[in-house]
C-alpha cells in the first residue's frame, strides 16, 4: 500500500502543477516542464545507476564485515559512532545498503538509526548539494539545525539502549 500511496501523491502533485502551469502559462509552460524533466532525467541516469551499484556493493560489504564490527557498534558508543559515521556517508540513499547489511547481521539498531539521521541531515555530499540551491547562510543554518536534531536523537537513542 505504501508504494501506491506515494505514487498517488506524486500523481496528484503532478496534476496540480501541470494544471497551474497550463492555466498561468499555457501549454508552452507545460511543454517547458516536460523538457526540463526530461533533461534532468537524462543527466541523472548515470548517477542513479551508480547509486544502485553503490547500494548493492555496500550491502555485500556490510554483510561480510558486520560480524567484526558488531561488538564495536554495540551500546552507547555505537550510537555515537553511527551518528558521526553518517556525516561521512556517500549519501543517505547510498547508505541503505550498509544499513541493511548491518541490520541483517544483528548490529545495534539504535546505531543504525543514528547513522541514518546523520546521513540524511549532515552528510558532506548532501551539504555540498544544498549549497547552490540554498546558499551558504541557509545551508549553514540547516546544518546547525540538523546537528541539533542528530545530537538530541542520538542522546535519546543512547538512553533507550542503556535502559534496555
Amino acid at each position: 500500500m505504501g508504494k501506491f500511496f506515494e505514487l498517488g501523491m506524486i500523481g496528484l502533485f503532478l496534476a496540480v502543477f501541470t494544471t497551474l502551469n497550463a492555466r498561468d502559462g499555457g501549454w508552452e509552460a507545460v511543454r517547458q516542464g516536460v523538457v526540463g524533466a526530461t533533461k534532468l532525467g537524462v543527466r541523472s541516469l548515470p548517477l542513479i545507476i551508480l547509486l544502485f551499484l553503490l547500494i548493492g556493493e555496500s550491502e555485500v560489504w556490510a554483510e561480510r564485515y558486520a560480524g567484526e564490527l558488531k561488538n564495536f557498534l554495540g551500546g552507547v558508543k555505537g550510537v555515537f559512532f553511527g551518528a558521526v559515521a553518517g556525516i561521512f556517508s556517500p549519501s543517505v540513499f547510498g547508505s541503505f545498503g550498509i544499513v541493511r547489511g548491518f541490520w541483517e547481521a544483528g548490529v545495534n539498531p539504535f546505531a543504525l538509526i543514528a547513522f541514518l539521521f546523520s546521513a540524511q541531515l549532515l552528510a558532506i555530499p548532501i551539504v555540498m548539494f544544498r549549497l547552490p540551491f540554498l546558499g551558504v547562510v541557509l545551508t549553514a543554518w540547516y546544518f546547525v539545525a540538523g546537528a541539533g536534531v542528530v545530537i538530541v536523537m542520538t542522546i535519546l537513542l543512547a538512553m533507550l539502549r542503556v535502559m534496555r
